[in-house]
């Protein structure tokens, strides 16, 4: 078996368990989260690149602590971080607003897609981490509706 075989099947092995781990319910509150990226090397297309595992660890209430994600970027900076320039983060807030500021889950929802088509094609992770982590932004009280900002990078 070559390298390549055996690579191959080392993922696919593990990628149900990755697919599992990335799903996976997070808690409601991480008193502290702490982001940093570990730097490598990869060959592609000939050349030598830099690239970044940004990492984002989160501390329970109970101490334990938790890694939140790992996303693989070209390399660390502060846009990464962000995702968007100042001038589109004050623009994406103020389209969110009506987000968590919606009457019910249905409305949130609805301003959900609109601003996912806004800015999706152009900050998808933002999105994403929304999409994927809805049931864990939303909070109901009494037909009530309030989102919170959600950090999972």
């Amino acid at each position: 078996m070559d390298k390549l075989e055996l690579v191959s099947k080392i993922t696919d092995k593990i990628l149900p368990e990755v697919k599992e781990w990335q799903t996976r319910p997070l808690n409601p509150v991480y008193p502290f989260v702490f982001m940093d990226c570990i730097h490598y090397k990869v060959r592609e297309d000939g050349r030598i690149l830099s690239r970044a595992a940004y990492i984002v660890l989160g501390v329970t209430v109970d101490g334990h602590k938790e890694i939140l994600s790992i996303t693989v970027g070209a390399n660390e900076s502060s846009r990464f971080w962000l995702g968007m320039n100042y001038n589109d983060l004050k623009k994406f807030s103020s389209d969110f607003k009506a987000v968590y500021n919606a009457p019910n889950e249905e409305a949130a929802l609805s301003e959900l897609d609109a601003v996912c088509e806004k800015w999706g094609k152009k900050y998808p992770y933002a999105i994403r981490n929304w999409e994927n982590n809805w049931e864990d932004v939303r909070n109901f009280d009494n037909e009530e509706f309030a989102v919170f900002w959600y950090l999972q990078f």
